[in-house]
């Protein structure tokens, strides 16, 4: 199974991914492709904006991915939303395969508006 936890703090992001999907066999695998695709977007989305966060960190080794970041107040709003369509990917497919997928958001992580 795969693990996903998240977290907004205090303009503080953190997402962790940890372990295999094993929905299919290794190379065809489409729930491991999808939470693999979405954290690629994560990693382009985050170092495209880079130059809008006071701290980025990226690291991934033996089937964990980290990610770790501070968003500026002048662009937390917009960064924001980028941020949670794409964390909102891994929600999604934990709804659809709950037996490969568990996504566990923490604090208030869907609760804030970008109205």
């Amino acid at each position: 199974m795969t693990e996903i936890e998240a977290l907004f703090d205090n303009n503080e992001f953190y997402l962790t991914i940890k372990g295999h999907a094993d929905y299919a066999e290794y190379g065809k695998d489409i729930v491991c492709s999808s939470v693999s695709i979405l954290a690629f977007s994560l990693q382009k989305y985050l170092a495209d904006h880079e130059d809008e966060l006071e701290r980025l960190c990226i690291d991934g080794d033996d089937g964990v991915m980290v990610f770790s970041c501070k968003i500026d107040d002048y662009h937390e709003h917009d960064l924001r939303q980028g941020i949670m369509a794409i964390v909102g990917g891994f929600d999604i497919l934990s709804k659809n395969y709950e037996k490969n997928v568990h996504f566990s958001p923490k604090g208030n992580i869907f609760d804030k508006s970008f109205t």
